[in-house]
């Protein structure tokens, strides 16, 4: 099981790696040097919006970093390859995936191949993909509820998963308070929820995407990257005529 110390290190390896000082790391989070020291002895807490800082000014995952798990070489990194190198880019990129794996696999019956290691909570995550797609442009606000509702949780319940208490998960539900890395470590160590869900209320966990689509055949397979990949033209066209 992962724990909080586990993911600072992770992120002092990086540190060391990058050779990336307090001042610096400070800067990219929009943190105080001291709230890098005290997150670094796990007295401060990583809040969502610093996580989300550390994805676009670094080249780690929010997920590997809270849960250590290395992400594989899917057909969606190599699809995400074509891309222009902007988040915005990316944000609207995994809209389109969600969407188009949404409805790839509504009303069907998971039935993974023969051999394929199994997945917890298989089926609360492939409803989770289908609430968030629903969810649309109301995604990141509704993601927690439709969190709580994939897995059938009253509030009291994820307060207990958690780690939190009811006033501050209203708080958080309701998008006054942010959420921080350990709790998102919790839920994902007793739900194995990716915790880049709850960046923005999407599935963009590209192992897990690409654990439904390997139960889809070869033909809807083809036909998925035929459509991602004509999104991805669109997506670089847009932005080229917007920011060039």
């Amino acid at each position: 099981m992962n724990t909080y110390q586990d993911m600072m290190q992770r992120l002092l390896h990086y540190r060391s790696l990058s050779s990336t000082n307090n001042t610096r790391l400070s800067r990219v989070l929009t943190l105080t040097k001291s709230q890098i020291g005290k997150m670094e002895d796990g007295s401060y807490m990583l809040p969502v919006p610093t996580l989300i800082a550390i994805e676009n000014h670094t080249n780690l995952s929010v997920d590997y970093l809270i849960t250590g798990t290395k992400s594989v070489n899917t057909v969606f990194h190599q699809l995400e390859e074509e891309l222009e190198p902007d988040p915005t880019c990316r944000e609207n990129f995994i809209d389109m995936l969600d969407s188009t794996m949404h409805h790839a696999l509504a009303g069907t019956e998971i039935k993974q191949p023969e051999g394929s290691p199994s997945f917890p909570h298989e089926q609360e995550l492939l409803t989770l993909l289908h609430l968030s797609a629903n969810s649309g442009a109301n995604s990141r606000a509704d993601c927690w509820r439709n969190a709580r509702e994939a897995y059938q949780l009253t509030q009291t319940d994820f307060c207990n998963i958690s780690g939190t208490n009811l006033k501050r998960f209203h708080k958080i539900e309701a998008k006054e308070q942010p959420a921080d890395a350990r709790i998102l470590l919790n839920l994902y160590n007793e739900l194995n929820i990716p915790p880049s869900f709850f960046l923005r209320g999407k599935i963009e966990n590209y192992d897990l995407l690409n654990h439904f689509f390997q139960t889809l055949t070869a033909g809807r397979q083809n036909d998925i990257q035929n459509i991602l990949r004509a999104g991805i033209r669109f997506i670089n066209v847009t932005w080229t005529k917007k920011y060039l």
